[in-house]
């Protein structure tokens, strides 16, 4: 489904509903009526009196052949057009029907208040008009795939029926399923829209206990937390909401303990499920939690940011920080399944859409140099939310990451390449206290750095080293090492690095855009002349 078409009667809500349809769906919106006034320079009534109805639908049929051309459109067409069969096969080409329907009464009282409608002008009995009307166009109505009574309900509750009905209806895009092959740990990680109105579904396929610690913060509980509860609780669960902190500080063995106090209370056993939802801090947290508790039960990613979807929810990686150092106390430890519903994303401010499109790049240089080309060209589709666009950006990062993890599950080789921008990017967050950059912000600023270097060392072209900077600026994150850097300190930061054996300088470090190598014994001179820039 690549468009919506709103279908109907005059009356019925088609273009106030289709607004608000469109930004929910963050699609564009078009209005037929209001795109033929666009293009002729005269209003609907005008082209009535000067030129009469066959005018007026010959201009509605030229707007109509340019939309089916378009993609992730919502159209509210006007009353008439689906009466000519052509405008029909035309619009449900990239889309899918959906009819708005009203009573009589509420039709009548809805066209009184409007605006002055053509068909309806100089007629006494206004009733029998539109009776006679919506007899005769009953018959094209019927070719809708969707109907939606409006005459009761207000247009966000009906948004919100159209959105039920699409999924139930299964008229979305079947979501994306990217297998990870790992023996026994395998899992699958779907990604789509509207996933997680189907939690339930896809749990009971796991063949799981019916006890569910559900560990979330209260900002993301209050957006989602009540809708995948509900579900889960009418599928049969017992659902125990667990809070923790929003912020890096719930990634703690005394938060920890708190969540393993809740599970034991609530009697889980090694049957139960842990689900993560939220963003990185939650899954870390809930999968060290899962991985842990009676020595390991099942555990769920259900990601609500980006940076989760593209980065923490897969591969694995589950820990809590230690006062010394972030991620020192943790495990490999795989989930069961991952749900990544791009719906949520619309949720996130700006800042935090670029935060999780740090991770998208740094797919793009490590392991594929057309996807990084594609994210040159359609950076600003992902920054406007388009759902075709994030759900390649999401995909083939995912892809990229898991074809990584198959072959290195536990980062004793080629799975280091994932940290291209994390040496510097992690000894940036520790010295700033963690709280002056987001994780990805402070990542972006690693690749930056990190490439210079590739540079010097004469493992990187120019060019390449030029268009890594290029697109990270283009995304708008930050990419210069802060200022008055204590180049000491920083030094001995990355000396701590996971990657570091035998106190050797080591770096996951691009050699062409689409290939990365780790790096090892780079001279701290040749590091200090980089960074101290």
């Amino acid at each position: 489904m690549e468009n919506i078409i709103l279908i109907g009667f005059m009356g019925t809500g088609k273009t106030i509903i289709g607004r608000k349809l469109a930004d929910r769906l963050n699609w564009d919106f078009i209005d037929t009526d209001s795109e033929v006034e666009r293009v002729t320079g005269k209003t609907i009534p005008q082209i009535f009196k000067q030129f009469g109805e066959s005018r007026f639908r010959s201009e509605e049929k030229l707007v109509v052949r340019k939309l089916g051309k378009r993609k992730h459109l919502v159209v509210a067409t006007g009353g008439g057009t689906v009466l000519d069969s052509e405008n029909v096969a035309c619009l449900r080409e990239n889309g899918i029907l959906i009819c708005l329907t009203a009573n009589l009464e509420t039709i009548l009282k809805r066209v009184k208040a409007g605006q002055s409608r053509p068909l309806l002008s100089g007629k006494e009995d206004l009733k029998q008009k539109i009776e006679e009307l919506l007899s005769v166009r009953s018959q094209a109505y019927s070719a809708a795939d969707i109907n939606i009574d409006t005459s009761f309900d207000k247009p966000d509750q009906v948004v919100e029926k159209i959105i039920q009905n699409l999924q139930e209806r299964k008229k979305m895009q079947a979501p994306v399923d990217i297998y990870l092959d790992l023996d026994k740990r395998s899992y699958h990680i779907y990604i789509g829209q509207g996933l997680i109105s189907s939690v339930d579904c896809y749990l009971k396929e796991l063949n799981l206990g019916k006890r569910v610690l559900l560990v979330s913060n209260p900002k993301v509980f209050g957006l989602f937390g009540e809708l995948v509860e509900k579900k889960l609780s009418a599928a049969g669960y017992r659902v125990i909401p667990a809070l923790a902190p929003d912020s890096e500080e719930a990634k703690s063995l005394d938060v920890a303990g708190k969540l393993y106090d809740l599970a034991y209370l609530n009697e889980l056993d090694r049957q139960s499920v842990v689900i993560a939802l939220g963003g990185g801090v939650v899954g870390d947290l809930a999968g060290f939690v899962a991985a842990t508790y009676m020595r390991g039960v099942a555990f769920v990613q259900l990601p609500t940011t980006l940076l989760a979807q593209v980065d923490s929810s897969v591969g694995g990686k589950v820990a809590v920080n230690h006062p010394r150092g972030k991620n020192i106390i943790g495990a490999f430890y795989q989930p069961k399944l991952v749900l990544s519903d791009i719906n949520l994303i619309s949720t996130l401010d700006d800042r935090e859409l670029r935060t999780g499109l740090a991770e998208v790049i740094k797919c793009a240089v490590i392991a594929d140099r057309e996807f990084f080309s594609w994210l040159v060209d359609h950076i600003g589709d992902l920054l406007d939310r388009r759902p075709e666009a994030l759900t390649r950006a999401i995909s083939t990062s995912c892809r990229i990451k898991a074809e990584v993890v198959q072959e290195d599950e536990t980062e004793s080789g080629r799975r280091a390449i994932l940290n291209f921008g994390h040496t510097v990017g992690h000894t940036i967050e520790a010295l700033s206290g963690y709280n002056l950059y987001r994780h990805g912000e402070a990542v972006a600023i690693g690749m930056a750095a990190e490439s210079r270097l590739a540079n010097e060392l004469g493992i990187l072209t120019k060019k390449d080293e030029e268009r890594i900077l290029g697109l990270i600026k283009k995304t708008g994150l930050p990419w210069e090492l802060p200022g008055q850097l204590p180049i000491d300190q920083f030094m001995v930061s990355i000396l701590k690095d996971k990657k570091v054996i035998d106190r050797e300088y080591t770096f996951a470090l691009p050699v062409r855009i689409g290939r990365a190598e780790v790096i090892k014994g780079i001279p701290e001179e040749v590091l200090r002349s980089i960074f101290c820039k």
